[in-house]
């Protein structure tokens, strides 16, 4: 079976468009979408041709993936809310700086200053110097 899918996704580039409209009616049991760009539809149908030759998504992996989908369908504002937001400063920023995302380098402290590897700095952008 591994032989057959590496010459099926080694050839796939060489389909035409119709071709990979063919295979994709025949993986997902609906026509593609009109506008889909040829190599997106390349990738989207390999994945899937692996996909059904070794399996799919973990369970956890699966269940993970949904409960952040339903996070985002019931409250976008948490869901936007990700990891490497959490780590940036959540002091509010004088007007016209800009948020520097280095996660896990710097946090705040007291009510003005930073700091990073044991030195306080008045200003995120003395980092950079």
């Amino acid at each position: 079976m591994p032989g057959k899918i590496v010459d099926r996704l080694a050839n796939m580039p060489n389909l035409s468009k119709a071709a990979l409209a063919e295979l994709w009616e025949q993986l997902f049991q609906t026509s593609p979408q009109p506008g889909l760009r040829r190599d997106l539809m390349v990738r989207i149908l390999a994945h899937r041709l692996q996909e059904q030759a070794f399996g799919g998504l973990a369970s956890g992996y699966r269940r993970r993936l949904q409960q952040m989908a339903s996070a985002i369908a019931t409250d976008s504002k948490q869901a936007r809310g990700s990891r490497l937001s959490s780590n940036l400063c959540r002091s509010n920023p004088e007007p016209g700086s800009s948020p520097v995302a280095v996660p896990n380098l710097y946090r705040h402290v007291a009510e003005r200053g930073y700091e990073y590897n044991g030195s306080r700095y008045d200003s995120l952008s003395r980092l950079l110097d």
